[in-house]
């Protein structure tokens, strides 16, 4: 395979693509050409925000992004992490990273093979600790947090007709009485380096039983509250975990949220992010739909517990 350098290589064909599952293979195919790498076996093993298929033979994870600046932190953060020696995956060697794809970044990752036993909160409390503790990169500089820089992205690509015009507009304005309830907060706890989507489903136990983290597009430099905000919103607002698994986030993390005023703030800006992303995905299955109307529902009426099925946050 071809050496890592930093610089993006882009391949492309006549026809512009956007990502849907057709044309998130096809660009892995074209991506694996331009490093010599074998698709035998390809599997997709997740299609959302990004598309990454797991290529067993090989024991790497092809990630396919929908943005070639977010894919090239994604690189730096990853060499940032590895330098500190902090758990977390690490990038396929010896392959160019990132590629460009008619517009989509490729970016190729070590596979890991899960264990059986999946992350904890009392994991997910002690990793976010380390994390937050290490100091910003010098290397290069992370963006600024921008508290729901997606959400508009996502409501003006909608399909015409795929939600009634009022519930867009209600989500419309509730985003922006979101941002202006966040810009008055006072934060418990120091601006720094942070995950940006920081739940279980982004740690991963492999087998040698050591839990990494993850999925690492929408890292910052913000406020913590927003990493550890997402354990106590699942324990308070939805009820996924008990009393006893937020405490025992807490203890390892060593700060409760849900102590701080500014928690509903955050919280409401988690819900309103979760809706939107699950709202790119209407039509997909009567089961998605059916859980795209409850989140809107919910948010619409403002259902004081909100009746979500527990995913990713």
């Amino acid at each position: 395979m071809a050496t890592q350098h930093r610089a993006a290589t882009t391949a492309s064909t006549s026809i512009p693509l956007s990502l849907t599952p057709a044309s998130a293979r096809r660009v892995l195919m074209m991506g694996c050409e331009l490093v010599a790498l074998p698709t035998d076996g390809a599997e997709e093993a997740r299609f959302g925000e990004n598309a990454l298929f797991r290529m067993p033979g090989v024991r790497i994870m092809v990630r396919i992004g929908r943005s070639v600046s977010a894919a090239q932190k994604e690189v730096d953060v990853a060499q940032w992490l590895s330098a500190h020696d902090f758990p977390a995956v690490r990038l396929a060697p010896d392959v160019r990273q990132p590629l460009e794809v008619d517009g989509f970044p490729v970016t190729f990752w070590e596979l890991l093979p899960a264990g059986v036993d999946l992350p904890t909160s009392s994991d997910l409390g002690a990793m976010l600790r380390r994390l937050h503790d290490l100091p910003a990169p010098t290397t290069f500089s992370l963006p600024t947090f921008e508290l729901l820089a997606k959400v508009s992205r996502r409501l003006d690509a909608l399909p015409p007709d795929s939600f009634p015009e009022e519930t867009i507009a209600f989500l419309r304005r509730r985003r922006e009485e979101i941002e202006a309830e966040f810009a008055a907060l006072t934060f418990a706890l120091p601006l720094g380096p942070i995950h940006g989507d920081a739940y279980c489903g982004n740690l991963l136990r492999g087998q040698d039983g050591v839990v990494r983290l993850i999925d690492f597009e929408d890292f910052a430099i913000g406020p913590r509250e927003w990493d550890i905000a997402v354990e106590a919103m699942r324990f308070r607002s939805f009820g996924w975990i008990s009393e006893q698994r937020y405490a025992e986030f807490v203890t390892a993390y060593g700060f409760d949220p849900l102590t701080w005023p500014g928690c509903l703030a955050v919280c409401a800006a988690r819900e309103i992010n979760m809706t939107t992303w699950l709202m790119q995905h209407r039509g997909r299955s009567e089961p998605m739909d059916f859980k795209i109307d409850r989140h809107v529902h919910d948010l619409l009426n403002d259902a004081t517990r909100r009746a979500w099925h527990a995913g990713a946050v």
